[in-house]
């Protein structure tokens, strides 16, 4: 944030977050150039969780600084992206699924048999 005068970050806080990331994403780099994989695994995932929360941070700061670009922008009901759960799951798909499953395994079956019928 280039201008904030009341305080909700301060540029100092802010760069020391971004230098303590860079020293997470370079730990990570030499764990896994070491062959330390799950030290590297550890390290991506601490600097990750990390600049998460740095993120978070900033974006709570521009909210509270502009609350007015923000007001009513938040959606009244998650919208309908296809991945809900089984209570809207269309049955007949799972139907259809079922039969599948029962061919395929019929053909095997009748594929299996013919080639020790053969043998």
């Amino acid at each position: 944030m280039k201008y904030d005068p009341e305080g909700r970050l301060k540029a100092a806080d802010l760069e020391a977050g971004l230098k303590e990331h860079i020293e997470q994403l370079l730990n990570a780099f030499k764990s896994y150039t070491g062959k330390k994989y799950p030290a590297a695994y550890e390290n991506i995932h601490v600097a990750y969780t990390h600049m998460f929360r740095v993120g978070q941070a900033m974006s709570d700061a521009i909210v509270d600084q502009f609350p007015e670009k923000f007001e009513g922008k938040k959606p009244s009901d998650m919208p309908k992206t296809g991945m809900g759960g089984i209570s809207e799951t269309n049955s007949s798909a799972i139907l259809w699924s079922f039969f599948g499953f029962i061919l395929a395994s019929a053909v095997i079956a009748i594929i299996a048999r013919r080639k020790s019928v053969n043998n």
